[in-house]
């Protein structure tokens, strides 16, 4: 049987070769290299170096990239590299890492020789193994595939046969079942569904169908081999040099695949194979083979040394992240990705030396009849590329009068002549080389061509410093119909122009415009004062025009107006230098800042791109821009040309990364591990984080991991319980908190793609903030304990003296009570014979007993009664030392006040005698009117004194509120004031309606009068009940008040802060009496220029 397979394998090998080199030749010309752009990442980006040896992603979405020295993990923006540290043993054990290998559980294995380690994320750190078999530990094993099997062992496929892991126990076995193989060199194992085995040695495949079953040689190769297990799709793949096979479970056989194409590298460096999740599989061997699922050649990617976004040589290793980029290892050159998204857009630049390259990277014009040949114009002449045979042949145009000949427009006509509008004339390329136009006269230098457009008749209209030319070609006919331009556009029989940021209307062969539309300032759908860049005629025959800073205009024929649509609706950039429309109706705008993709329908841009999506650059050229008869668009700019298939763009659909803790801050320092001992990767596991009192000053920092476009990764967070509303980081990851109160919380993070669309969930992390020792229920429970103690001690202390004391008055009773016995015995003795006398002594004493009684309860009454009235004298005497207090200030100003008037009126009568009596008398009437003020304020302060004692009623706010602004509404409608109020309707007290009324009106009558001129007056009344209290807030924003020097004065009788104001400064007094009267306080904070807001607290209840 393996004769008989031997046999067929060298016939097969035979056939592959030839069929290898047919493929190669229809691999060349089937594509070009610019569909397949990889992004090249090196040391200089962070790895740690660039022998990459293996490639594997996470569950939490890193991805491990090993290396000859130093293991990396890769967030998309940065590396984190793992090495070897002396005296740690949980560090990696070497730095030469040969493999990695996640486990069922989804845990990270590393291989080095002679060793494993098992990544532990909870603690960042390695549980090390040196691979030793009992007490043999000279021999030095390299492991090249690992298999769980159980949940605690695994096979590992080594040089000196199979071993056997039990990663519980640490310990290592020779499997013995393996022994009957005849090379113990084995390179790869394979256990599929039905149980049973493929292995693999350099040259030789082993199969049993069963652990019990006899192993059998089924195949022989005289080069190395490679297999490769799928876990996605669950196919075994073997590859050789030149071709590729696969293990078929039903009949136990390899069958063969596919031939490769011939690879110089092979020899040096393993073949790998990798099967993405679209179904296409990927071989490496130096090139890259790719197949479809059913193994037909798709494409052949070879290294170029020359390509900037070419594969690598060397290559190594291969893997897919869970978004769908591919990442190729390379022996010395980096890793190398693909994003196949990118590759949508496709990138033809300056690549010299590669086979597919422009001679320089400014494109000013493309024109392709197939999508095959293409035709560009650069600053260095003519580049035509054909995509088929993937090569490029360059043109110059020599020079005219030592001037450089530039190519302006490039268009070709219905007979498939392709024309180059130039600076020095019209020119045609005829597939080999730049002829001049037949029309002679538009072959001199002087004609300066800058645009072309073909017309129906395949005639040619042409926009040039001289004019606009119309060349009918079949009778080679010049006629000029309008003045020069740098643009036309002809629709219907209406020839459209720019002219100077103008537009001008010509019909034919008219010399001067009939209808010019310019900026009219007056007027906002008029034509913009800018440069027209391109005009374009929809499907519904509405122009449209591309403006140098107006963004795009929509002209309504209707009216003669122009509509502007710019960055307000969505236009990255107000440069609109190309109109192209898909088959949907949608228009594709090349501007300054990427492409942008607009929906007439409503008015705005629906999808913007841009370099990091994969264009040539975010700016585009004039004229650079082309829809194929096929539909593809093609867009030139300043780093070369971007071709795309419209639908496939619009259906850009980027994945949402995935939100992951990468570091915690503690009092803006970065930690490892918190006080509790818990590590950041315990955060990440657990997604709990719990912090002590000193360390709620705490941060984080995050990271969206997606490798499609880390570049754009957008960040959004929420304290739940602290915030309100998301707070936005945009392309910043890091979060900062400071003085967080105790309690628990919620983090959550979000992460968006490049396309602004967020992740449904994010990262969740549960936080809890400990309070101070001080606030813990055990310290609160101690000091109540302590508190309930003393006053338990106090109140003992307290009964004991009362005790004693009422023990000292019983004995003087008793001692007084003995003394009026023996009294009493003394008269009985020397009166015995007046019985009469002797009975009523009798009767006496008796009743002196009966009022001792009566006089000791009464004394025990009184004490208590002086104990109850010395406390309320206390607080009568406090009371009536604050009213004194005030009295004697208010007898002092109200003194004051009425000896400046009284003053005034005794020097009046003085000077009566003078000739200016009637002078005099008005002074007077002045000085008695000033006198009468005083009098009647301090009649009306003793007045709400007197009111004290008046039985407090319900009062209701509202009203009292209502009726003050009834009072003040001429004040309030000459000042142009607003007054608002919320929580008032329902609010009452106890309390005096006159009180109430003449709070609200002294307030508001207030901020009537010191408002500010700069700005119109609002005054706002609030209430809120809270705590068994009524909160009123009366607040304005006035010329405010400096409380540095009116804090302590405010509510002080006659005191005034503004002289240019009118006022006597009684009113807050008025008001603090009135408050306090009804039990209530008053607070005032103000700032100057700003307001003053005044503060009222009631109880709730009449107290």
């Amino acid at each position: 049987m393996i004769k008989r397979m031997s046999d067929f394998l060298n016939r097969l090998r035979i056939l592959s070769r030839v069929l290898t080199i047919a493929m190669l030749l229809v691999c060349t010309r089937g594509f070009g290299q610019h569909e397949f752009r990889f992004e090249s990442i090196t040391v200089d980006d962070g790895l740690s170096q660039s022998a990459i040896t293996s490639i594997t992603q996470d569950k939490f979405g890193y991805l491990w990239v090993s290396t000859l020295d130093g293991l990396n993990r890769y967030d998309g923006k940065s590396f984190y590299t793992y090495r070897t540290v002396a005296g740690d043993s949980n560090s990696l054990l070497q730095n030469n890492v040969e493999k990695l290998f996640l486990d069922q559980h989804q845990q990270l294995w590393v291989f080095s020789v002679g060793s494993l380690s098992r990544y532990r994320p909870e603690k960042n750190d390695f549980v090390n193994h040196t691979i030793h078999v009992g007490n043999d530990k000279t021999q030095r094993y390299i492991v090249r595939e690992f298999i769980p099997v159980s949940a605690d062992e695994a096979l590992l496929c080594t040089q000196l046969g199979m071993l056997r892991f039990n990663v519980t126990t640490g310990a290592f076995t020779n499997d013995k079942s393996f022994s009957g193989l005849k090379n113990q060199n084995l390179f790869s194992i394979y256990i599929a569904a039905d149980s049973s085995q493929v292995v693999m040695n350099e040259h030789d495949v082993y199969i049993r169908i069963s652990k019990q079953a006899e192993w059998k040689h089924v195949m022989h190769h005289d080069e190395s081999l490679q297999g490769s297990y799928q876990k996605s799709t669950g196919k075994y793949y073997l590859q050789s040099r030149d071709s590729i096979y696969q293990y078929d479970a039903r009949s136990h056989s390899i069958e063969p695949l596919a031939a490769l194409s011939p690879s110089s590298s092979f020899e040096r460096y393993k073949q790998r194979t990798m099967q993405r999740t679209n179904g296409d599989v990927w071989v490496l061997h130096g090139n890259i083979d790719i197949f479809d699922s059913t193994f037909q050649h798709r494409k052949t990617l070879s290294p170029l040394p020359d390509n900037p976004n070419g594969i690598p040589d060397y290559l190594s290793c291969a893997y897919e992240s869970r978004d769908g980029v591919v990442w190729i290892g390379s022996n010395g050159m980096g890793l190398a990705k693909y994003n196949p998204l990118l590759s949508i857009f496709k990138y033809i630049g300056k690549f010299p030396g590669t086979p597919v390259s422009l001679s320089n990277q400014f494109v000013k014009s493309i024109y392709t009849p197939d999508d095959i040949h293409l035709y560009v114009a650069t600053l260095e002449g003519l580049d035509v590329i054909n995509l088929n045979q993937n090569i490029t042949a360059h043109y110059r145009i020599p020079s005219v009068q030592k001037e450089q000949v530039q190519i302006n427009k490039i268009v070709g006509d219905h007979n498939n002549n392709i024309w180059l509008c130039t600076t020095h004339g019209l020119m045609r390329f005829d597939g080999k080389k730049i002829l001049p136009s037949p029309a002679a006269a538009l072959n001199t230098p002087d004609i300066y061509i800058y645009d072309c457009e073909v017309q129906n008749d395949n005639a040619l209209l042409l926009a040039t410093k001289a004019g606009v030319i119309h060349w009918d070609q079949a009778r080679n006919l010049l006629t000029t119909v309008a003045r020069g331009t740098m643009l036309v556009k002809k629709i219907k029989d209406i020839y459209w122009i720019e002219q100077q940021a103008d537009i001008q209307l010509f019909q034919s062969q008219t010399s001067s415009p009939y209808r010019v539309y310019n900026k009219n300032p007056d007027v906002a759908s008029s034509f913009p004062k800018v440069w027209p860049k391109c005009f374009y005629e929809d499907k519904e025959g509405t122009l449209w025009i591309g403006t140098w800073g107006a963004g795009l205009v929509r002209f309504n024929a209707e009216d003669e107006t122009f509509q502007h649509f710019d960055e307000k609706d969505g236009l990255p950039n107000n440069v609109v230098y190309g109109i192209l429309e898909d088959d949907k109706g949608h228009f594709w705008l090349s501007t300054n800042r990427g492409l942008s993709i607009f929906d007439k329908a409503k008015g705005r841009a629906i999808r913007n791109f841009f370099r990091h999506d994969g264009l040539q650059g975010d700016e585009f050229n004039t004229r650079a821009f082309y829809k194929s008869p096929s539909g593809k668009m093609y867009f030139g700019g300043i780093n070369g040309l971007t071709f795309f298939e419209p639908e496939e763009a619009l259906s850009i659909a980027y994945p949402l990364p995935q939100t992951i803790v990468t570091g915690l801050f503690i009092n803006s320092q970065r930690v490892d591990i918190l006080a509790s001992g818990q590590s950041v990767r315990q955060v990440l596991n657990d997604t709990r984080l719990v912090l002590s009192w000193s360390e709620r000053n705490f941060g984080f920092e995050v990271i969206g991991l997606g490798f499609t476009s880390p570049s754009r990764t957008q960040y959004k967070f929420i304290l739940e319980d602290f915030m309100d509303d998301w707070a936005m980081l945009g392309n910043r990851n890091d979060i900062t908190f400071t003085n967080i109160p105790p309690g628990e919380y919620i983090l959550r993070v979000k992460s968006s793609n490049s396309f602004g669309e967020w992740e449904e969930d994010g990262l969740r992390i549960y936080i809890v903030v400990k309070g101070p020792f001080w606030k813990t229920p055990a310290f609160i429970g101690i000091l109540v304990f302590l508190a309930t103690g003393i006053a338990y001690a106090i109140y003992y202390l307290r009964v004991t003296k009362l005790k004693r004391e009422a023990a000292t008055l019983e004995n003087i009773v008793h001692q007084r009570t003995r003394e009026l016995q023996l009294r009493n015995e003394e008269v009985a003795a020397q009166n015995e014979e007046i019985l009469m006398q002797n009975e009523e002594l009798k009767t006496q004493s008796e009743s002196i007993d009966f009022r001792n009684q009566e006089l000791l309860q009464i004394r025990n009454s009184l004490e208590e009664r002086v104990v109850e009235r010395t406390l309320d004298l206390q607080k009568l005497n406090k009371e009536l030392v604050d009213q004194n207090t005030q009295l004697e200030q208010f007898t002092f100003i109200t003194a004051h006040n009425i000896r400046g008037p009284l003053a005034r009126i005794k020097g009046l009568i003085h000077l009566m005698d003078t000739d200016n009596q009637e002078q005099i008398t008005e002074y007077l009437k002045t000085s008695v009117s000033n006198l009468d003020d005083v009098i009647n304020d301090l009649n009306q302060v003793l007045t709400i004194r007197k009111g004290a004692g008046i039985p407090f009623e319900l009062v209701s706010l509202h009203e009292q509120f209502d009726l003050a602004l009834d009072t003040l509404k001429e004040d309030i409608a000459a000042a142009s004031a607003t007054v608002q109020h919320e929580g008032i309707d329902d609010a009452l007290i106890y309390g005096l309606k006159p009180y109430a009324y003449s709070i609200f009106y002294n307030l508001i009558h207030n901020a009537l009068k010191y408002r500010s001129t700069r700005r119109p007056l609002l005054i706002r009344c609030k209430c809120l009940i809270q705590d068994d209290k009524v909160r009123i807030t009366v607040s304005d924003n006035g010329i405010g008040i400096d409380m540095q020097y009116a804090r302590d004065k405010i509510f002080n009788l006659y005191q005034r802060f503004h002289a240019n104001t009118a006022g006597k400064g009684f009113g807050l007094y008025l008001v603090k009496t009135q408050v306090e009267v009804m039990g209530g306080t008053i607070t005032a904070d103000s700032i100057p220029d700003k307001g003053t807001t005044f503060i009222i607290t009631f109880p709730l209840k009449g107290e």
